[in-house]
């Protein structure tokens, strides 16, 4: 695996941003300073309750410094939260290792930070519909476009965004819900019970065919799983015994007798040929 989660900001995220500056050595470590204080404050009480004094101090700087280096507090939320996923250079010629570099490239950089881009941008797009929308932009051109180019097979786009879901899922379910069972394990055994999942929506595989698939559905039960099917299992029971009713005496309860199916044949065929004529005396 070569590619690694990034967290650098965007330079791009605004024609006017500060970023474009020639900064100093000096100045890009009060702007790593600022972005990791405004990822906890926004992390901790929401964007829209963290200010730009709050972030500063967290920083141990001073508002005006906040401005010099970001201009606004929007455009301080749009690089602390920016991040990006190398798909290209995780992506393998196996399935099976690249599903493998996609989840440990993801879950190794969450469990890096706790306080990560990713996690940020999750927490506050819950209750920021702005940052929802940035979330929903981000995660369809650095995962769902992305990993969309590297699949072969029907429906590209659905499985795209099924595995940006999952993989999502599998993240904040295991850093930030801490959901049991996922948050305390290993992550070779996350990976190892996760991958395969993941492999199976990024490669289809060979021989597999939807109009295959769509026939199968017209089946019966008995044609697809004759030893498994309770219905036709009846029905046969059915053909092979038949109910009958012996009357009893008045008052009596009538009792019912399973005969086989031959039986029963044989008594309907009697009664259906004719009664001999009367004999002459």
């Amino acid at each position: 695996m070569t590619g690694q989660v990034s967290w650098d900001h965007d330079p791009l995220a605004s024609p006017d941003s500060p970023d474009k500056r020639p900064w100093t050595a000096k100045g890009l470590r009060a702007r790593r300073r600022i972005l990791a204080a405004a990822r906890k404050c926004f992390a901790e009480v929401g964007y829209e309750k963290a200010t730009l004094r709050m972030i500063a101090a967290e920083a141990n700087s001073d508002k005006s410094s906040v401005i010099k280096y970001f201009g606004s507090k929007e455009q301080l939320f749009r690089e602390c939260v920016y991040w990006t996923i190398p798909i290209d250079e995780l992506t393998a010629d196996a399935p099976d290792q690249s599903a493998e570099n996609y989840l440990r490239s993801m879950l190794s950089a969450w469990a890096r930070d706790p306080h990560s881009p990713m996690a940020v941008l999750l927490r506050v797009s819950m209750t920021n519909k702005e940052a929802a929308d940035l979330l929903r932009s981000h995660i369809t051109t650095h995962s769902v476009e992305r990993v969309m180019k590297h699949m072969k097979g029907p429906d590209p786009e659905l499985r795209a965004g099924l595995f940006a879901a999952m993989m999502m899922g599998i993240a904040s379910g295991r850093y930030l819900l801490r959901i049991p069972g996922l948050a305390e394990a290993e992550l070779d055994d996350v990976l190892r019970v996760a991958a395969p999942a993941i492999r199976a929506l990024i490669a289809v595989e060979e021989g597999t065919d939807s109009t295959e698939e769509k026939s199968g559905q017209n089946l019966t039960c008995s044609d697809a799983h004759p030893a498994r099917c309770p219905a036709d299992a009846s029905a046969a029971s059915a053909d092979s015994h038949v109910a009958t009713v012996s009357p009893r005496s008045e008052g009596s309860v009538e009792t019912t007798r399973l005969l086989p199916s031959s039986t029963v044949g044989s008594r309907r065929a009697a009664a259906a040929r004719p009664l001999p004529g009367p004999t002459s005396t």
